[in-house]
C-alpha cells in the first residue's frame, strides 16, 4: 500500500467525524512517495481505531451525544424564579434539583443558553437515568466557574473524566459558582455543547416532569346522579413512569370531590360522581396540575 492510498483510506475512515475535532495520534510517520511496511501501517490503523473507538464512538443521531437533559438552563417548566431558595431535592429548572444543602440560583434568563448562578454552600444535581448510560468512560464539562463532579467523586474544574456503569442512574452535581452549557459524553474528550432544537428538549424533559398550566384542564358535563369517570392523556407519549399528580380540580355543580385514580405512564383519570341533575364542571382554576416521574 503506498502512502497516497493510505491517506485516502484515513481519509475516509474519519471525514464523517471531523467535525468532533478529535486528535489521534499514530505509532508510526510515513513518507510520501515511498512504500509503506504493512507492519508499520496495521500498527497505525490499530492506534486510529482505538483512538475512534474510545473519542468518537458510539455516535448518537446530532444532537443526541450530551447524557444530560436541559444542560442549557433553557426549559423551565416550574417557573422557577431568580434568587428563589430550594430546599434539599426540590426541582427548579428541569431535570435540575437542589442537593443535600440546599441551593439557592440567580439567573437572567437568555436565548438560546442562560447561565446560572448557584449561592454559596449550595450545589445542583441531575441524575441521569442508567436507560441512558450504556457505560464506560464519559467525559463532563462545563462553562463558568462552578466545581462539578461524576457521581461519587471529587469535585474538579472542568472538564473531568469517569467510569460509570451501564444501566445505573448517575448523578452529576454542580457547586457554587457560574455554570452553563453542562454536557456529559461518552469518550475521554470533551467536544463542544451538543444543542438540541428547544421543542427536542422540552419533550425529553416532559419524560420525568410535565404539567397542565392553570385553567387549561377542564370537564363540563351533564350530571344526572351517576358517577363519570374521565381520561386524561399527557401531552407526550409516555413518562418514566406512573407519575405523582399535585394541584387542585375546583368543581361546579352538584358532584363529588373529584380525585386522580388508574395513573399510568401516559395517562390518569379523574374520577367523580354527580349528586344531582344539572350542569357541572371540573377545571384548575387556582393552580397547575403537575405531573412529576423525577429520579
Amino acid at each position: 500500500m503506498t502512502y497516497r492510498s493510505y491517506m485516502v483510506v484515513i481519509f475516509l475512515l474519519f471525514s464523517s467525524v471531523a467535525s468532533q475535532a478529535q486528535t489521534c495520534a499514530v505509532p508510526n510517520t510515513l513518507t510520501n512517495g515511498t512504500t509503506a511496511d504493512a507492519a508499520q501501517v496495521m500498527a497505525n490503523f490499530t492506534a486510529l481505531a482505538n483512538c475512534f473507538n474510545t473519542n468518537l464512538n458510539p455516535l448518537p443521531p446530532s444532537g443526541f451525544r450530551n447524557r444530560l437533559i436541559n444542560g442549557n438552563f433553557s426549559i423551565n417548566q416550574r417557573v422557577y424564579l431568580t434568587n428563589t431558595a430550594l430546599s434539599a431535592g426540590t426541582y427548579g429548572f428541569d431535570r435540575w434539583k437542589a442537593g443535600a444543602s440546599g441551593a439557592t440560583i440567580t439567573f437572567v434568563a437568555g436565548l438560546p443558553d442562560t447561565t446560572v448562578t448557584i449561592a454559596p454552600g449550595g450545589s445542583i444535581q441531575e441524575i441521569i437515568e442508567g436507560a441512558d448510560i450504556e457505560g464506560g468512560s464519559y467525559t463532563l464539562s462545563w462553562t463558568g466557574s462552578a466545581f462539578c463532579k461524576i457521581g461519587t467523586g471529587a469535585y474538579g474544574a472542568s472538564p473531568l473524566t469517569a467510569t460509570a456503569a451501564a444501566g445505573t442512574n448517575l448523578p452529576i452535581e454542580c457547586n457554587a459558582g457560574t455554570l452553563a452549557l453542562v454536557q456529559l459524553e461518552p469518550g475521554t474528550t470533551a467536544t463542544a455543547f451538543n444543542r438540541r432544537p428547544v421543542a427536542i428538549e422540552l419533550e425529553l424533559a416532559q419524560r420525568y416532569f410535565n404539567r397542565f398550566s392553570q385553567n387549561t384542564l377542564a370537564i363540563q358535563t351533564y350530571c344526572n346522579g351517576f358517577s363519570f369517570p374521565t381520561e386524561v392523556f399527557f401531552p407526550i407519549p409516555t413518562m418514566r413512569v406512573a407519575p405523582t399528580i399535585t394541584g387542585t380540580l375546583t368543581t361546579t355543580g352538584s358532584i363529588t370531590a373529584p380525585t386522580f385514580s388508574r395513573i399510568t405512564p401516559s395517562s390518569f383519570t379523574i374520577a367523580t360522581t354527580g349528586t344531582a341533575t344539572g350542569s357541572c364542571s371540573i377545571i384548575n382554576t387556582t393552580t397547575p396540575i403537575s405531573l412529576s416521574a423525577e429520579l
